[in-house]
């Protein structure tokens, strides 16, 4: 399950943060689905260049990836309570949508393994 590159428990082979890095990478791409998957890589896509909302986030992203919109928003609400994604003021209508510094870091990932 764990890479061989690192050892389990630290040896002086590898850093303490890159085996944790490593492991949030091996744990979040086993626990999110492929459409989940999709949805926070268009989303981190669209969000380079443009602040929306969450709906409006939604309406882009299943646009662009032919998603159906249901299932994009059903899929980002399931990304913020994992707390890969914020909007910037809660859950109120209307605030703009960030990702997470680990959101980030899963998305090189991803798009690393393409």
């Amino acid at each position: 399950m764990f890479s061989s590159e690192c050892a389990l428990f630290f040896d002086g082979t590898c850093e303490p943060f890159e085996l944790l890095r490593r492991s949030f990478l091996q744990l979040a791409d086993m626990r999110l689905t492929e459409s989940q998957k999709r949805v926070l890589c268009a989303g981190a896509e669209v969000l380079k260049w443009h602040r929306f909302s969450m709906t409006k986030l939604a309406d882009v992203v299943s646009r662009r990836t032919g998603i159906p919109y249901s299932t994009v928003k059903w899929n980002l609400r399931s990304l913020m309570d994992m707390g890969l994604i914020v909007a910037n003021n809660g859950r109120s209508r209307g605030a703009k949508v960030l990702l997470t510094d680990p959101a980030l870091m899963l998305v090189a990932h991803l798009q690393n393994e393409e």
